[in-house]
């Protein structure tokens, strides 16, 4: 049996992404006019839409109701798109960036206290994906 906070590590970490959709999909709305840069930044959006699936998936296998909403819904995305409207598009990308670098230490954290087929699927699924969308944010930045 699956204790109950295992089905609440994984709906932090579906929250976490579904945040991450919200907020790169604020993000590609502002650069409509660099084409290279968003489709960089739809594929991290992409990578973040089929961890929520994968993510919705596993708490419903497990008996648990997946998460609906987002944590704190909409701040980092409106973090994101006012950075970009005043301070420019930099600002909005390395906050992107930063919230990769928490998403990464987020999954990190949270494997401890998974059973171990959960850690596994953790570790073979979700926290490859985040490293890669990590890896772009940081190659995006440090360009800029």
């Amino acid at each position: 049996m699956v204790s109950p906070g295992a089905v609440e590590q994984l709906n932090r970490y579906l929250r976490n992404e579904l945040s991450a959709v919200d907020t790169y999909a604020q993000a590609i709305s502002q650069i409509e006019d660099n084409p290279s840069l968003s489709k960089l930044l739809e594929g991290c959006r992409s990578s973040h839409q089929q961890r929520t699936e994968w993510l919705r998936a596993a708490v419903l296998a497990l008996g648990g109701t997946p998460a609906q909403h987002t944590n704190a819904k909409g701040v980092l995305a409106q973090w994101v798109e006012r950075g970009a409207a005043v301070f420019g598009m930099k600002t909005a990308l390395k906050t992107l960036e930063e919230g990769e670098a928490l998403g990464l230490s987020g999954y990190e954290k949270g494997l401890s206290g998974l059973p171990a087929d959960l850690r596994e699927f953790v570790e073979q699924r979700l926290l490859p994906e985040q490293r890669h969308t990590h890896a772009t944010l940081t190659q995006v930045t440090s360009r800029l």
